[in-house]
């Protein structure tokens, strides 16, 4: 056998690979990596059979038969073309709607095959879409069309933070990486014109190293003392403080979903307004542009009701957890109560056997004394029955201490166990609240992202469509 030379080559580079322990973002870079490439090979496992057993008889592009090619091969197809990269965009698609951290396989499955779409395709079409992969056409720098109303989003239509946060890194320009950066400034540079450095650059960017700034002490969790932004060191608070922290997060948060909701209505409404504005009559200059208007008003109202339907899931919900915390609870004060009555008659008894005894020990001695013959021996008796019944009560008193320490025990270990029932009951309807909440703002944002687009269009057209009449 003869091997060609580029495969020495190729171990030839990768035996000078640098071995040198990795450092700072690096490790970071390198970290994120091997998890997502693990999650991905997890996840593709999980799902492998699933795509086996979707195989037809027949290429879905061609129609093929074995018969026609070599290999029939099972995959994923997205917008109805065969795409090896589908899966990656569903697992975006399942990290989006219920974590990044998710790694389920079950919640992975039911995912996959309610959003999956198969497709069986042949060998021959196969290495056609590999081919049209070589030849594809690539956009210089400069081409394209311009920004658009909603192609830019702010960070407030995302309430997810950042999954992960790279420190800035000094490039210097005499190196590869910066020759192609400083290339690709100058040519973004030529192609919005004007001159540079821009007005108010230099704030924009001391604001920008203050952001990184406050990233970088949230996500180390760490606060300097003599940062001017943050200053004002570690704080120890009482529990007191703490339920007002509490009450002021929980305050924040729901004046956080009522603006979302006040921006919801104002994007309604400047869709309303600009729908209005469009008559039937004038579909001859505004095109399709309406009926797409229409279409968004519609899918508006489906989601106000699919909005009212998470609402309604909510509360039922939070009644059954309800329901399951208000039983939990129920048995523990009922057992309480057993275990504080089970203790009254146990002291009961114990007091009464005691008193038995005493009484027997009385009478015992009194007889004693009207046999006794001398007073020596009666004030001897005497002072005997005195020490007895103080034994006895001595002896009562630490029974009753040790039944009582019991009880407490107990009742400690009951009311922690109410306690873990209710931070459970909480715990759990705050997760359930902000999983459906967090499902159907995802819906939401990318609903208002459509219509901001449709709105800065139309609202263009809408004005060029009135000096054009002014004019005539």
């Amino acid at each position: 056998d003869i091997s060609s030379d580029s495969s020495d080559d190729e171990f030839e580079k990768r035996r000078r690979w640098d071995r040198n322990p990795l450092e700072g973002n690096q490790v970071t870079i390198a970290k994120v990596w091997l998890n997502k490439a693990r999650k991905r090979g997890i996840f593709t496992k999980a799902v492998m059979p699933s795509i086996e057993r979707r195989k037809e008889d027949h290429c879905s592009a061609c129609s093929r038969t074995l018969g026609s090619c070599k290999v029939l091969h099972a995959g994923l197809a997205r917008n109805g073309k065969y795409d090896s990269y589908a899966i990656d965009g569903l697992i975006k698609e399942f990290e989006q709607k219920y974590s990044p951290h998710e790694s389920d396989p079950t919640l992975w499955k039911a995912f996959f095959r309610e959003k999956a779409q198969f497709m069986t395709i042949c060998n021959i079409c196969l290495d056609q879409i590999e081919q049209q992969k070589l030849h594809k056409v690539v956009r210089h720098v400069g081409a394209g069309r311009l920004t658009r109303p909603g192609d830019i989003s702010s960070d407030d239509e995302s309430d997810e933070e950042e999954a992960f946060f790279f420190e800035p890194i000094a490039v210097p320009r005499s190196s590869k990486a910066g020759a192609m950066m400083s290339k690709w400034l100058q040519a973004c540079r030529q192609r919005l014109g004007g001159e540079f450095p821009r007005n108010g650059s230099q704030h924009s960017t001391e604001q920008y190293l203050n952001t990184l700034r406050v990233r970088k002490l949230g996500k180390s969790k760490t606060v300097l003392k003599d940062d001017p932004v943050t200053g004002w060191g570690s704080v120890s608070t009482s529990l007191e403080g703490k339920k007002i922290m509490t009450k002021w997060l929980n305050n924040a948060r729901v004046r956080s979903n009522e603006r979302f909701a006040l921006k919801g209505l104002e994007i309604l409404g400047s869709l309303e307004k600009t729908l209005n504005e469009m008559s039937l009559e004038s579909d001859w200059y505004f095109g399709d542009l309406r009926l797409e208007g229409k279409a968004l008003q519609l899918e508006g109202s489906h989601l106000m009701k699919e909005k009212e339907s998470k609402e309604k899931a909510i509360e039922s919900n939070l009644d059954l957890l309800r329901q399951t915390l208000n039983n939990v609870t129920s048995d523990l004060e009922t057992k309480r109560r057993s275990k504080q009555s089970d203790f009254n008659e146990k002291v009961a008894k114990l007091r009464n056997e005691s008193q038995r005894k005493k009484d027997e020990r009385v009478r015992e001695l009194h007889k004693a004394l009207h046999e006794s013959r001398s007073d020596e021996m009666s004030a001897s008796l005497r002072k005997q029955i005195l020490s007895d019944i103080e034994k006895e009560d001595k002896a009562t008193a630490k029974k009753e201490e040790e039944m009582k320490a019991d009880l407490e025990e107990c009742l400690t270990l009951i009311d922690r166990d109410i306690v873990h029932a209710r931070r459970k009951f909480n715990v759990d309807s705050e997760s359930t609240r902000e999983r459906l909440i967090r499902e159907w703002k995802h819906e939401e944002v990318l609903y208002r992202h459509k219509c901001s687009v449709w709105i800065g269009i139309s609202s263009r057209k809408v004005e060029n469509f009135k000096s054009r009449r002014s004019k005539k």
